[in-house]
């Protein structure tokens, strides 16, 4: 402890938590040359230790007095006890191993800019705990103190990171007239660099939070970090140090203690794990959350099943930084919209929270797979895996639910076994559920993590996580169709087209507008067009820098110039047939076909075919587009939600029967972009005010389906929210296959295969629409 002044002596107390005197010691001032110095030891019995899970905080209290016995000055801290140690190669907190599920996060306000308030911070890590965060990296700079007293009181890890960047003054191969690498080995810059990350370590190091120092980011490697690292060593020798830099500089590897990597591939992971390296592995930068991003976090966060030595990552990043136009609720703005030359567009919207602060859709994948519980789920029992490093599940009960689209069927909530199921260990519990469920019906079975008790960021009751098992009749009983064979009545045939109708019902099928003509349910005509094949959807911005939608070229020609005909027409008695065929104007080989039954009962059932071909580029997507009347804006389904969700990234979403609007499902990306996307549909009811609409249902297994007030052509044509026409049709996509959205990064890989439509094998669909 550095004294500067008259002081004599100093009394030094540590307090817990429960306000017990745990060490009183005092110490005399010692003079050292011009600089005063008190060493004070005592030991704490049963020290409680400092966690992210248990954020277990002491006070220290510090009285400088005289001779005589007079206080002079009173200093207070909060502190806490760790440590941080690498032990064959893994990276470890008190004896545990640590796993970052983080996040980078900018101080950062819409309004406000880098002048955040506590306000601002508070709420931010109330979100990180409610969402299974337990890690921060400041980048690319210290922090607000304010901060790291948060992440002291609430339990969050942090990297603090030098104030250093020169990303501009080097390149990745190494080569060019660019490549002159800031500070390097450059003498001129050791002095600067090494006050920078003094004055961080010197302010921030009795912060329990903070568990690795980080020398900045994107500046190479040389020997000025090198001297950096052993700089900090001395200053604080119980921390390791982070540089992810040294990846570009093998010759820099002794300036880091832990390897360090931004936006690898799974593969490349594997592959580095697998070869034994020495230093614990994370992931300073990973999952490029830009606009509809973070898709294919699964794949990273298995890895920690996988190699011990995977330390986690950290999301890149945590706030999108758009800033309001013209003060707190006008529009969200990004590069260019202040006529700023040159920019990067909304390059800075790739945040999992949107800039005002509220979650985006990308925030349930990540609360779901950082949770520190894995649960399993059937009808009978319960598999609790406990990941926490210290902590049993004792302050955790399951709620169980067994759900149909009617309601809730059976509900229960369960006392875990807390104390049994320790960190690391697996538990099982009966549901209790003795009964059969009909087949006829669809259901539902979910578990859910819950807190007890009321804590600093969440009420009692709040859900940490959950499990689902779906059970899927056959047939979706929505989607099964009466026959009743009343007898059609003819409409009047003409050159255009042919129908039938009864009392409440009537269709009529175009002989050249590839489909009904007119569709009435009693006396309303909802379709505003013919349901028309579609394979394009709007760029998101991993599309674009993975140049995607280039490499889709024909497909969204294809969706545009299609070509179509009348195969066959067909009434019987109480059903009549249309079979239409479409093919691409661009490559007439791409089929498909559309078969419309029009039943008496008053239902429509579309059956859609698609013909796998090989050769053909990446497919977005495949699927039919309905433009329905605008009146249709409430929306009921049943399939994963609330919020919008793609194949890639429904980990954690729920099979439920939600309430929206086609109105509310327009995600307010900084860019607009492709969005609304529901995973695991089984139906989907869109109605007006009146309650009046259409139910459209997948008559086998689920479908993905999105429902928007603007066009997959207004999105891809507007830049912001605000550009966009208002609402005139409700555009309802049925889709048999859909691309995932995501997230490795946003500048060159796209989706992975396995989450994309393969164009050489068929897709098939059948929906039946009926009044609602």
């Amino acid at each position: 402890m550095k004294v500067e002044g008259p002081a004599d002596y100093a009394l030094v107390d540590i307090i817990d938590a429960e306000g017990n005197v745990v060490l009183a010691t005092e110490g005399k001032i010692v003079t050292d040359g011009d600089e005063h110095y008190t060493f004070t030891k005592g030991t704490i019995e049963s020290v409680l230790p400092w966690s992210a899970e248990e954020p277990n905080l002491y006070t220290l209290r510090v009285v400088l007095m005289t001779e005589g016995g007079k206080p002079l000055e009173y200093s207070v801290l909060k502190v806490g006890f760790k440590s941080v140690t690498i032990e064959n190669g893994i990276l470890k907190l008190n004896g545990k191993r640590l796993i970052f599920k983080g996040v980078n996060r900018h101080e950062f306000d819409a309004l406000r800019g880098r002048a955040i308030t506590r306000e601002d911070m508070i709420k931010d890590i109330k979100n990180f705990k409610k969402n299974n965060i337990n890690a921060v990296r400041t980048c690319h700079y210290p922090n607000q103190s304010t901060w790291y007293r948060l992440c002291d009181e609430y339990g969050i890890y942090m990297i603090d990171e030098t104030n250093l960047e020169t990303h501009g003054s080097w390149s990745y191969s190494g080569e060019g007239p660019y490549h002159f690498p800031i500070p390097g080995s450059d003498e001129k810059w050791t002095d600067a660099v090494i006050t920078r990350c003094d004055n961080m370590v010197r302010r921030d190091r009795n912060h329990a939070a903070i568990v690795l120092w980080s020398l900045g980011n994107e500046c190479h490697g040389g020997e000025n970090f090198l001297k950096m690292h052993d700089h900090i060593k001395e200053i604080d020798p119980l921390r390791p140090v982070h540089y992810e830099g040294v990846c570009h500089d093998p010759s820099s590897q002794k300036a880091t203690d832990v390897e360090s990597l931004m936006y690898p591939h799974t593969d490349t992971i594997r592959e580095r794990l697998s070869s034994h390296i020495e230093k614990p592995f994370m992931l300073c930068e990973y999952m490029h959350s830009m606009g509809n991003s973070t898709g294919g976090m699964k794949l990273y966060t298995d890895l920690a099943d996988e190699f011990e030595q995977y330390s986690g990552g950290f999301i890149w990043d945590y706030i999108d930084q758009g800033v309001y136009k013209d003060g707190e609720g006008s529009p969200l703005c990004y590069g260019g919209d202040f006529k700023d030359r040159p920019n990067d567009g909304a390059f800075s919207g790739d945040g999992i929270m949107f800039a005002n602060r509220t979650d985006s859709p990308k925030v349930p994948e990540v609360k779901q797979l950082y949770a520190p519980v894995k649960l399993n789920v059937d009808l009978t029992n319960i598999t609790i895996e406990n990941k926490f490093a210290f902590k049993n599940l004792e302050d955790y009960y399951v709620r169980f639910v067994v759900s149909s689209a009617d309601g809730i069927v059976f509900e229960r909530e369960i006392e875990i076994p807390g104390k049994d199921c320790v960190p690391g260990c697996s538990c099982i519990i009966n549901t209790g559920f003795d009964k059969e469920l009909p087949d006829e019906k669809d259901y539902v079975i979910t578990a859910f993590l819950c807190e007890k008790n009321k804590t600093p960021w969440a009420d009692a009751g709040h859900e940490v996580c959950f499990a689902e098992k779906t059970v899927f009749a056959d047939i979706n009983e929505r989607a099964k169709t009466d026959r009743n064979f009343r007898m059609f009545k003819h409409t009047a045939d003409s050159f255009k087209g042919k129908g039938v109708s009864t009392d409440n019902f009537k269709v009529q099928f175009g002989l050249y507008n590839a489909g009904p003509r007119e569709l009435k349910f009693g006396n309303k005509e909802y379709f505003e067009a013919a349901p028309k094949p579609v394979f394009s959807r709007a760029a998101t911005d991993n599309d674009l820098g993975a140049g995607s939608d280039k490499k889709a070229a024909l497909w969204h020609a294809s969706t545009l110039f299609q070509t179509c005909k009348l195969s066959a027409y067909n009434v019987g008695v109480d059903v009549a047939t249309a079979v239409y065929d479409f093919n691409s104007c661009i490559d007439p080989r791409i089929w498909v076909r559309v078969t419309y039954e029009a039943f008496s009962s008053d239902v429509l059932k579309i059956n859609y075919k698609y013909r796998g071909l090989e050769g053909l580029p990446e497919l977005p997507l495949l699927g039919l587009e309905f433009k329905l009347d605008k009146a249709l804006e409430n929306v009921r389904y049943f399939g994963r939600g609330p919020e919008e969700n793609y194949i890639d990234r429904n980990n954690g979403y729920r099979t439920g029967v939600y309430k929206t609007t086609v109105s509310e499902n327009l995600t307010p990306y900084l860019r607009t972009q492709e969005c609304g996307n529901r995973t695991g549909v089984r139906w989907i009811e869109l109605t007006e005010e009146s309650g009046e609409g259409l139910c459209f249902a997948i008559e086998k297994g689920v479908a993905d389906v999105s429902f928007l007030p603007n066009s997959a052509y207004e999105l891809e044509n507007a830049g912001h929210i605000y550009e966009l026409p208002k609402k005139n049709f409700t555009w309802l996509r049925i889709l048999a296959a859909n691309s995932g959205i995501g997230g490795d990064d946003s500048w060159g890989t796209p989706v992975h295969a396995e989450f994309k439509p393969d164009p050489s094998k068929d897709h098939e669909i059948t929906i039946v629409i009926k009044k609602i």
